[in-house]
């Protein structure tokens, strides 16, 4: 009697989960398509020159990936980015983080920023191709080589484009 009463709950548990996957909208989880892009925040980039920083007038609209799931996808699938948008990623602490071009259908600029708003690392022009689907092991990884919380990627070339150097600062908004 306990094992059919286990099995029933059993098959409703599953029954459930997949009724509730069903309903799930991936194009949403996923924020495929320039429609379901959602840059909620703004960016400015400050040059630090000897404790005086100039306003660059540099603004990028930035989708935040601030939470584990966001941070995996990233750019993922998307076909495009506006010209002066971007995807800023937030990490719980500083450290050294790897990036790689899982399912990317664009070049990016790949920025890498301190604790203290300070760009640390450009790696400009990172192709799309990078990525290999066959040994996802031997695809080329992008990693800082000084400590970052947080990472700004942008279409590619932009960062040469705005004159963006290490020690440039950083504003959220």
């Amino acid at each position: 009697m306990q094992k059919l009463l286990f099995s029933v709950i059993l098959l409703f548990g599953i029954i459930g989960v997949f009724y509730y996957v069903s309903k799930i909208d991936l194009s949403d989880v996923m924020n495929l398509g320039s429609s379901k892009e959602n840059y909620n925040k703004v960016l400015k980039i400050k040059l630090n020159q000897s404790n005086n920083s100039e306003d660059l007038g540099i603004i990028f609209k930035v989708d935040l990936a601030d939470n584990p799931v966001k941070r995996e996808l990233g750019l993922s699938y998307r076909k495009s980015m506006c010209d002066n948008c971007g995807m800023f990623f937030s990490f719980p602490k500083e450290d050294f983080y790897a990036f790689w071009m899982k399912d990317m259908n664009f070049d990016l600029d790949i920025i890498f920023i301190n604790s203290e708003f300070e760009i640390v690392n450009i790696f400009s022009e990172v192709k799309k191709d990078g990525y290999i689907k066959s040994n996802p092991a031997s695809s080329e990884k992008i990693k800082n080589t000084e400590a970052a919380i947080y990472v700004l990627e942008l279409n590619s070339k932009k960062a040469e484009e705005k004159n963006l150097k290490v020690g440039d600062k950083i504003v959220l908004e």
